[in-house]
């Protein structure tokens, strides 16, 4: 059963990422009211492909039988101390704050207008909170124990659906300039969890796959040239097939 700290840890988290969300967009996109219709948009971006949503799951799946035997192997043999620890704190939140810092910095060195950054911030903010809600509901629902019999809380890795998210929305708006350093560090914290015994390695595969699926489909909200969102409609009666 997960102790209810860390249930509540993840609740706050996906409080915070709400309220600063719907903030970003109250605040900075002139009250015309995108948040709840992006929130559509991104989702619908997002799992736009079934069969190959169906087909992934399948070689997820495929791939769990050889978790036992990577475990064994690679558990304690990939990090060293340091960088163990700064991969883990960095899928603890750190990667969404540089995210954010990131988006922040390219307006001050004149990357982009005031209004742009303002329109990234609200995509990156809303793909960060709906993959931590979708991550969170992932847990509570499968409630797969994890390797070192912590919990019954690991799948998906939420260090990984969180750095790949990140990266994913990162290298959509900014290219390779943020994307390849954000990928590596991603691909170091979804190490981490292995080395540390934390997660198998489906875990951290679904939770990269999905992070990246939500960033990316976030991120397609802005466009290249004129950093507006793009307006696709939402039908909200959502059909979802397996």
């Amino acid at each position: 059963m997960l102790p209810r700290k860390v249930q509540y840890n993840h609740l706050y988290l996906i409080i915070i990422c709400v309220i600063f969300a719907g903030m970003t967009d109250a605040a900075f996109s002139s009250g015309n009211g995108h948040y709840m219709r992006h929130i559509g948009d991104g989702v619908q971006n997002s799992f736009e492909q079934p069969a190959l949503l169906a087909w992934t799951c399948g070689g997820i799946a495929g791939v769990s039988l050889l978790d036992g035997q990577i475990q064994h192997r690679f558990t304690g043999r990939l990090l060293t101390r340091h960088v163990s620890f700064a991969a883990d704190w960095y899928g603890k939140g750190v990667d969404w704050a540089l995210g954010n810092s990131y988006i922040l910095g390219d307006y001050l060195t004149g990357g982009h207008s005031k209004d742009e950054m303002y329109d990234r911030l609200q995509v990156f903010n809303e793909a960060w909170t709906v993959n931590l809600a979708a991550t969170y509901v992932l847990k509570t629902v499968v409630r797969r124990e994890r390797p070192g019999k912590q919990n019954d809380f690991s799948f998906p890795s939420g260090h990984s659906t969180g750095a790949f998210c990140v990266a994913a929305a990162l290298q959509e708006l900014y290219g390779n300039r943020a994307g390849v350093p954000a990928y590596t560090l991603a691909t170091l914290t979804g190490i981490q969890r292995i080395h540390a015994n934390k997660h198998w390695f489906s875990d951290v595969l679904t939770g990269a796959l999905l992070g990246v699926c939500i960033g990316h489909g976030f991120a397609e909200l802005v466009n290249d040239e004129g950093g507006k969102k793009k307006t696709t409609s939402f039908n909200m009666s959502i059909s979802i097939s397996f």
